[in-house]
C-alpha cells in the first residue's frame, strides 16, 4: 500500500447526458479536460501497523484511458476522492 500526502486539486461535478453517470472533471492544467468517474471505493483497515486508508477504483470517460495506469493521475484522484470523503483538501 501506497502513502500520499493529498494534495489541494481543482475539480468540478458534473454529468454525462448520456447516462448520468456523476463524473469528475479535472481543471488541473496537466489533465485539464480529463472526466472520470469513481468505481469501487473501500476502506483498508487491517493491515498492522499501519494507517487506515481507502482503495478505489476510477475510470476515465474522456481523455487518455492511459491515466488508469499513470501512478501521478491516481494521486491527483485519490486527493479527489479524500476531499469529496472528508471536504478537507480545498
Amino acid at each position: 500500500m501506497r502513502t500520499i500526502e493529498p494534495m489541494k486539486v481543482n475539480y468540478r461535478i458534473t454529468d454525462k447526458e448520456v447516462d448520468n453517470l456523476v463524473c469528475i472533471e479535472v481543471l488541473e492544467e496537466k489533465y485539464e479536460g480529463t472526466v472520470f468517474h469513481f468505481g469501487k471505493v473501500g476502506r483498508i483497515d487491517n493491515v498492522i501497523g499501519a494507517e487506515p486508508g481507502l482503495k478505489f477504483e476510477f475510470h476515465i470517460d474522456e481523455g487518455n484511458e492511459s491515466l488508469e495506469k499513470d501512478d501521478e493521475f491516481k494521486d491527483v484522484a485519490a486527493s479527489i476522492l479524500y476531499d469529496l470523503v472528508l471536504g478537507q483538501n480545498k
